[in-house]
């Protein structure tokens, strides 16, 4: 099975879609084809904001992702 890309909604803290969210942007480094990764924040939705890890991943370390606000 193949997949070309994966969306994710982080507009609450997820371990399993955080671990999810973890394998899809690191499969260049498992030896996997690149997707594109794009998570979905709805602003303001849960009052911690948007969780660390998210917040830590930028598109100069991550090209093939992308936060959606």
């Amino acid at each position: 099975m193949f997949i070309d890309a994966a969306i994710f909604e982080v507009s609450t803290p997820s371990l399993v879609t955080g671990i999810e969210l973890a394998h899809a942007y690191l499969r260049p480094k498992l030896g996997l084809t690149e997707i594109s990764v794009m998570a979905l924040y709805q602003k303001d939705y849960w009052p911690n904001n948007l969780s660390t890890m998210i917040r830590g991943i930028t598109r100069d370390e991550v090209s093939n992702f992308m936060l959606k606000v």
